[in-house]
This record gives C-alpha cells, structure tokens and sequence, in this order.
C-alpha cells in the first residue's frame, strides 16, 4: 500500500492532465502514452477520477454525445468521417456482380478496416467502423452456430504450402437445376488450387482436379496430405488408385463431423454466407462467371483474419520472397485436428 501511494505522489497532475488531453482530444492510444511518459495505469486512472472532469468517461452514452468526426492516415494526416462514410455507401450500393469488389459489403468491420488501411492508408478502429456501417445500414444481420465436437482423425502441423490440403463437393442450385462445384484449398496459405464445375462431379473430375493443382503447383503429390469426407468419390477405385500411383496421403473424415475438413468447411462458409445471398443463377454457365469473380475477391482483395489479414495471393508470394519474415507475420505454426 505504501508503494501505491508513493506512486501516485510521484506522478504530478499536470502531467496526468497533459496525458488525458493527448488521448481525449487527439485519440493517440493511452497504452502508448503511459510508455512514452512513464505513467502507470492505475495512477492516470486514480487520479483523472480523483482531481479531473470525469463526466465524459461514463460508460453511458447520450444520443447528443458528440464523435472526433475524422481519422488518421498512415501519414499523420487528418481525414474527415465523411469521406470514409462515403465509400461505404460506394460499396453498399455496387451492383455490379461481376466486379470482385461487389463483395466487399459482406466484410465485418475488422475486414474492412484492414481493407481500408491498405488501399487508402487510413487507420480506423474496428469499433469505429461499425459505428459508421450502422449509420448507413450496412450491417448484416448475424447468426448463431451451435458448436461441433472437437475432434480429428489425426493432429498435422503445416510449416510450408503444398503439405496438407483439404477438398469437399458443394451443390448450389440454379434456375436450371443443381450445379456440383469440387473445390480443394491448401491449409498453410488458404490458396484455392483446384476447381471443378459442372452438373455432376464423378471420380473422373475429382482425379483430374487434382492432377490439375498438382501441376499448377509445380509439386509431384508424393508425401502431399490431402483430407476429404467419406463421399463415394472420394472412397472410389479409380480416386484411390490415382492417389496411391502419385504418392498422396489420402486422409478420411469422422463421418458427420465438418470440424474434420474445417478450412474447406470455412471457406464453403464464406461463399454461403459472402456469394449466394448477393446472386442469382439462370444455369452454369451464369454461375461459372460469377464464382470466378468471386474467388478473385477471395484469393486477391478479400482480408483473411488467420493470415494476419493479409489476403491467400498476398501471404503466398510474401512466403516464397522471404521464408524468414513469413515467421514474424504467423507467429505460431498451424496445427490442425
């Protein structure tokens, strides 16, 4: 206790009163000001309560409590909220649906904001942007998932691309009938190397997809992890013998378990919740352009929230550039179940 209050009589109040002013009036964040000034967290807070105007740091507030009103660049210079509010209301009402950035309005606010910061070098918090998407309307609504059991047929660990792939068959229904897309992602750099689409998907169409991302990715398949659910086409003759041949580590699903083939169930996630609801599809060859244009936005402009928001072309090429620095941006390996 003794230490305490000798702390807080070291510190003076005109310092914990110049501190509160550079965080109130220019928004600079206060972990880096009680680095910068040498103040410690419970002093500046005992004191601003103590000797300071503390109304405005109610936790409640009122409908006429007023905003800064703009946001830094990554320059340092000043950008009004209208500008930022006015592109939203650009992706809000882009209809055009095949232009990849059609699909910026299904990005959460972290998304967007990291989409922002990199294509026009604006710095705006997450809690910020959601401010402004409600103003305008732009917020979706969200629902629940009921978790699944954590489990796996085997633990993997992925230090590099083209170690450990997933793939799954996904039905999409068009005026004209279903269509049947095959898709298999690679886990390191969420990367879709092979796509199949067409009214059915056979064995044929899965052996030759995968022949295709093998020579796509300049790799021979031998000691290559591929995961799959237990689906005939996958359990088949004509699947299994291609595999063995090639050398692939074929890997099976518990049966009624998505959590088994998550990355692939993650990103047919993202294209139920991200693509469908914004389209419409006379037959194949409508939907073959439009989820072309999709997966542009997925592999090129879209945020991926596990790859430090950067997005799967992005963290590619930035891994086989510098192998080293790939480390500093994952700061942990993936382990998958």
């Amino acid at each position: 206790m003794e230490n305490r209050h000798a702390d807080f009589k070291s510190t003076p109040i005109l310092d914990i009163q110049y501190v509160n002013r550079l965080h109130r009036e220019y928004g600079i964040s206060l972990s880096y000001l009680f680095e910068e000034f040498d103040v410690k967290p419970n002093t500046y807070y005992y004191k601003t309560r103590l000797f300071l105007d503390t109304s405005s740091l109610s936790k409640k507030k009122h409908s006429n409590s007023k905003t800064r009103g703009f946001c830094y660049t990554v320059n340092g210079d000043k950008v009004p909220d209208e500008f930022v509010i006015a592109e939203l209301i650009k992706i809000k009402e882009h209809i055009n649906m095949y232009v990849s950035k059609h699909y910026l309005k299904t990005l959460g606010s972290t998304k967007l904001c990291a989409y922002f910061r990199k294509n026009y070098g604006i710095i705006i918090n997450h809690k910020k942007m959601r401010r402004l998407k409600h103003e305008i309307g732009l917020v979706g609504k969200y629902t629940n998932h009921s978790p699944h059991p954590r489990r796996g047929p085997q633990k993997h660990v992925a230090t590099a691309p083209n170690q450990f792939w997933e793939m799954d068959i996904k039905y999409f229904k068009t005026k004209d009938g279903y269509v049947q897309v095959f898709t298999i992602i690679d886990t390191f750099d969420r990367q879709i190397v092979g796509s199949y689409i067409g009214p059915s998907c056979k064995s044929k169409d899965i052996v030759k997809t995968i022949f295709e991302a093998l020579r796509y990715r300049g790799i021979s398949g031998k000691d290559l992890i591929i995961r799959s659910d237990n689906g005939t086409q996958f359990t088949s003759l004509l699947t299994e013998n291609f595999m063995r041949n090639v050398g692939i580590i074929h890997e099976f699903g518990y049966p009624h378990n998505p959590d088994c083939q998550a990355f692939i169930e993650s990103f047919h996630s993202s294209v139920q919740r991200e693509f469908v609801p914004l389209n419409t599809f006379t037959n194949i060859s409508d939907f073959t352009m439009k989820y072309k244009v999709y997966l542009d936005f997925y592999l090129n402009i879209r945020p991926h929230g596990s790859l430090n928001y950067l997005t799967p072309n992005e963290f590619h090429v930035l891994y086989k550039k510098n192998r080293i620095e790939i480390k500093e941006i994952k700061e942990k390996l993936i382990i998958f179940e």
